[in-house]
């Protein structure tokens, strides 16, 4: 076991280097005022890319936009109604979409199933997913599928617990609760770097990075409640889904074919 720690700690190592070879985001060049740096990345993607660039000049940066004009620290995140609102909500979402995936693929009721089998199985649906999630975010947005996944996993879940003595069925509704959590999981991050500012995009990605941590953490200890009563965990999970899902309809605005806002006077 501590071999394979060790190679899998050794794996990131050469990610290491990508720091002096990946620049800075050229819109938070620009949020920051640092107008010279942000033209010379914008100048190397486009030269990479084979397109002419016209360099951005300073009048070209309407006064409303001057960094200048907005404050940037963590309380920011508190301080307007708007994020506020969106911030909360993210980081519950983040909270409930992790606990709920991670919590089944390590308590999906097995039965008389081969356990091995029904571990794997989801993530014969999660590599197909990675490539056709960013298509149907883009038809039909990232709310309604990060709402949509995280309401029919706690549906699907709080089904289960009806279908008592039914083995077959409540396994099955267990898979698809890990699957659709997965879809909320990658929707959620895309929304959530869209729906912040760019002064607070890292911030608030950081703190629902968080939130995460703390829903995968509980996990077992939420799968540890089945000595109490067998459908407790599964009970527990797709509460937190479906409360997820449910608040997530008062995230605002949809992101979808809109540009993301780079300063906090426009949220």
């Amino acid at each position: 076991m501590i071999t394979a720690e060790y190679i899998i700690g050794a794996s990131a190592f050469p990610v290491c280097f990508l720091w002096f070879f990946v620049p800075e985001s050229p819109r938070w060049y620009l949020s920051m005022g640092k107008l010279q740096k942000a033209n010379t990345a914008i100048k190397n993607i486009a030269k990479f890319n084979g397109i002419h660039f016209e360099e951005i000049s300073s009048s070209s940066i309407s006064s409303r936009e001057n960094p200048r004009n907005s404050t940037k620290s963590i309380m920011d995140l508190f301080r307007y109604p708007g994020i506020r609102r969106n911030f909360i909500i993210m980081c519950l979402n983040w909270f409930g979409f992790t606990m709920g995936y991670y919590g089944l693929v390590y308590n999906t009721p097995t039965y008389d199933f081969n356990i091995y089998l029904v571990f794997v199985f989801p993530t014969f649906f999660a590599i197909p997913l990675n490539f056709v999630i960013p298509l149907i975010e883009n038809h039909i947005g990232r709310k309604p599928l990060l709402t949509g996944s995280m309401i029919l996993s706690g549906v699907a879940l709080l089904v289960s617990l009806t279908l008592v003595g039914h083995n077959w069925p409540v396994t099955m509704c267990s898979i698809f609760g890990t699957v659709v959590s997965f879809a909320a999981m990658s929707s959620g991050y895309i929304f959530c770097k869209e729906l912040f500012p760019t002064v607070l995009r890292t911030t608030a990605l950081s703190f629902a990075t968080v939130a995460a941590r703390l829903g995968s953490i509980l996990s077992p200890i939420v799968g540890s409640l089945d000595r109490i009563h067998p459908a407790l965990p599964i009970g527990v999970y797709g509460l937190v889904s479906l409360t997820g899902g449910i608040l997530s309809i008062w995230l605002w605005p949809e992101t979808k074919k809109h540009t993301t806002s780079g300063y906090i006077g426009r949220m």
